[in-house]
């Protein structure tokens, strides 16, 4: 199987937001069968005006996982932001469940300045 990818860039400015997740957040499904959907996911991270990375993972990772209401899970949910601080400085957090099965976030953070 031959895939293609393009690549590109973007700047990120103070107060930026970028969130990275797996098809396990979007595809995350309820007792109905129904997936919580990367529309829902989107319009949940535009509503992180100048919440800190830490929070903004754990309002997805909640918010997934009440949609799921109990469902069990099939898939890895990881959710990786990123946000610019004010000053410049760039703070990145990701969160994942221990399993599918289990509602106990492994989390690392990092903070730092990234050079031009």
């Amino acid at each position: 199987m031959n895939s293609r990818y393009e690549q590109g860039s973007f700047a990120l400015e103070p107060v930026d937001l970028l969130v990275l997740f797996t098809d396990g957040i979007s595809e995350s499904m309820n007792s109905g069968d129904e997936e919580w959907g990367e529309e829902r996911l989107i319009d949940l991270a535009k509503t992180f005006d100048d919440i800190p990375a830490m929070e903004v993972t754990n309002r997805i990772m909640t918010a997934a996982q009440t949609f799921a209401t109990g469902a069990p899970q099939h898939d890895d949910m990881t959710v990786v932001a990123l946000r610019v601080r004010r000053s410049g400085a760039i703070s990145l957090l990701y969160s994942e469940p221990a399993s599918t099965s289990s509602h106990t976030p492994a989390s690392g953070k990092w903070d730092g300045e990234l050079g031009s």
